[in-house]
């Protein structure tokens, strides 16, 4: 067999070979599969009502007049012009909650009160020498050093102002170690309002 020849049938065998792979291709390819049924789950969800944004307004309770002796020791105690000397300083504070926007009128919540951070002159060395109490004759009700807060047992009303006062006292120092550390020194306090909705 001449050279040609042998060329012509592998140029032959070599177009039928590709013509049955590509006819396999196109075949494979060619098949198509009806789709799969599907189920759709429908769930829809009711709606609610927006969060109405609330506020806590606190009025700053003022009592710049009064000075604050221990019992028993406002005619022995300098007496310091345009000042009185008291026993006890009762602070009174408004307590309101209101919606930012919107109408939360006659919703009930639970209020609570912690009273932290006692310090006299910036210092809490002698800070156990303050008594501070819910002005609620005659139980007196401790707050300070109560770190759950004290919760009052009656709801508050939105949009109705709830009074809240404070008893502060000053216990007779010791010593006059003590005397001196606290004698004029200002005495400070963290009071802290929450509230809960019921």
């Amino acid at each position: 067999m001449t050279r040609k020849r042998k060329l012509i049938i592998i140029l032959i065998l070599v177009f039928a070979m590709s013509f049955s792979i590509g006819g396999a291709y196109a075949y494979w390819a060619g098949v198509i599969n009806a789709p799969a049924p599907k189920t759709d789950n429908i769930s829809i969800q009711i709606g609610e009502g927006k969060p109405l944004n609330t506020v806590l307004t606190i009025n700053d309770p003022t009592f710049g007049d009064k000075l604050l002796v221990p019992p028993g020791q406002t005619a022995s105690s300098v007496v310091v012009a345009g000042k009185t000397n008291v026993e006890e300083i009762i602070v009174q504070y408004s307590v309101n909650w209101n919606a930012v926007s919107g109408n939360v009128a006659g919703a009930l919540g639970t209020l609570k009160l912690v009273v932290t951070d006692v310090k006299i002159g910036g210092a809490g060395t002698f800070d156990y020498l303050v008594n501070v109490t819910l002005n609620d004759s005659p139980t007196y009700t401790n707050l300070k050093g109560v770190s759950t807060g004290y919760t009052f047992p009656t709801s508050v009303v939105a949009g109705t102002p709830y009074v809240v006062e404070l008893r502060v006292t000053l216990n007779q120092a010791s010593n006059s170690y003590e005397y001196g550390a606290i004698a004029g020194k200002p005495i400070t306090m963290n009071v802290t309002f929450s509230l809960t909705v019921v």
